[in-house]
């Protein structure tokens, strides 16, 4: 079809696009009535850390605008109102969106929908708060979730650590080698003042017993020597279990101050179970050191060792002959061999006792410092920035009607050209001389009524 004829055919039809102009005007006139709501934004900003701090736990995290898929925000908005609204006729109404910002802490649109303006800020006050609170649920893993993904890792280091103190024990015991570098070294002093003592000496005699003195001490010191290996595994065990004790004690004090009510409670929970461990630990370990008159290992060998060499001494000194303060100085000799070809594999096996004993205390460490980090007040990482307020829905009327009139125009041109194109209509001079390719010379008036008699 050509232009001026389809620009003839839209003045001819006027009223079409009139009609489907009024019809739009008057459709979204009715829609934005019937679906007229107010609404209510708030903004809200969700600080988030830019780094982890090394080692810490890092559970999965919800962010803020999945929070308005749960059924629990519309139940517990619901619930603040208390006047007969239920979840099901909040749940289409609330809604949380991302804004789009540059900063790395993203920002949140929540908004309300009601008829009446004031009950949709309202509610949108209501979700800003109950979505807080879901927020900071949804993503604070409790003292079990924490326990449970160190768990494993905590196993094998105890595992680890009862081989590694085994092994220990079993060597100490089987070789009589508890304390070993002191032992060697009290021997190494007791060989030099009996090789001392043999200078003195008047000439061969025979070679004298040992005194009861000396070998009680003897066997006092073998006594306490074999009592190292469970003595070191309960003192470590009340030593885990009290600072544990201390560490919790600080987090609680905290909590007191500046946290939660279920984070404290968590706190405290965890406190009083550390407490009765280290009860039960402490008990154990007192218990040992009164059935064996110990308080102090370390302290009694010591002195006992001590004594040990200043008796070998005096019993060495009372033989006057050389033969037998040199038989003396021969069983001490041997004796240093001994101690010092065990001092390999014994400083292989402390070695890899003292480092399962790091990894395990390491790990209760690491796991205590996580607790704390997380229980601690998690409502602060969400910021209201503006309370709700209404929107005003020009914007969108504006738009309604823009697309209406828009889309009318299209249908109107749309439908003309179609009805102009299958409408039957004379072919004007015009374009019958461009059909023909020749100017059109005669012109035949139209026929009327009177013509056609007089005809």
């Amino acid at each position: 079809m050509e232009l001026d004829g389809y620009l003839r055919a839209i003045f001819r039809m006027w009223y079409v696009p009139l009609a489907l102009l009024a019809l739009a005007i008057s459709g979204s006139w009715l829609y934005l009535n019937v679906t007229d709501e107010a609404e209510a934004t708030a903004t809200v900003a969700v600080l988030e850390p830019r780094a982890p701090a090394p080692g810490e736990f890092i559970a999965p995290r919800l962010g803020f605008d999945i929070i308005d898929e749960s059924e629990e925000l519309a139940s517990r908005v619901a619930s603040r109102l208390d006047d007969g609204t239920t979840a099901g006729e909040l749940n289409g109404s609330i809604s949380i969106k991302l804004k789009p910002t540059l900063d790395r802490s993203p920002l949140y649109l929540v908004s309300a929908s009601h008829e009446i303006e004031a009950r949709a800020i309202e509610i949108a006050n209501i979700a800003v708060e109950e979505a807080t609170i879901l927020y900071v649920e949804f993503n604070t893993p409790s003292l079990k979730d924490v326990r449970a993904a160190f768990q494993p890792e905590l196993d094998r280091a105890e595992v680890d650590e009862a081989e590694a103190r085994a092994a220990l024990s079993r060597y100490v015991t089987e070789n009589d080698a508890y304390s070993l570098p002191l032992r060697t070294d009290q021997q190494i002093l007791l060989i030099s003042q009996l090789r001392s003592s043999i200078y003195t000496a008047a000439g061969p005699d025979a070679s004298g017993t040992e005194s009861a003195a000396l070998a009680s001490a003897r066997s006092e010191l073998q006594r306490l020597t074999s009592l190292g290996g469970e003595f070191d595994s309960l003192s470590f065990e009340a030593d885990l279990a009290s600072d544990a004790v201390i560490r919790l004690e600080v987090q609680v004090s905290q909590l007191t101050v500046s946290g939660g009510e279920d984070a404290l409670s968590a706190a405290e929970a965890e406190l009083e179970s550390a407490r009765f461990r280290q009860s039960e630990a402490q008990a154990a370990f007192d218990a040992f050191k009164d059935e064996h008159g110990v308080s102090d290992l370390a302290g009694a060998i010591q002195p006992q060792l001590l004594r040990v060499n200043d008796l070998a001494i005096a019993d060495a000194s009372s033989l006057e002959g050389v033969d037998a303060r040199q038989s003396a100085l021969t069983i001490e000799e041997a004796e240093l061999q001994r101690l010092m070809s065990l001092e390999p594999e014994y400083t292989k096996l402390e070695l890899e006792l003292t480092q399962a004993e790091d990894l395990r205390f390491t790990i209760e460490q690491q796991i205590l410092g996580v607790v704390v980090a997380q229980t601690l007040p998690s409502e602060s990482q969400v910021k209201l920035l503006e309370s709700a307020v209404a929107v005003s829905g020009l914007w969108w009327a504006m738009i309604t009607y823009t697309l209406a009139v828009m889309l009318a125009m299209f249908l109107s041109l749309t439908l003309i050209y179609l009805l102009a194109f299958f409408e039957r209509t004379f072919p004007t001079a015009e374009e019958l001389e461009r059909q023909l390719g020749a100017p059109l010379l005669v012109r035949v008036p139209e026929a009327t009524e009177q013509g056609g008699r007089h005809g």
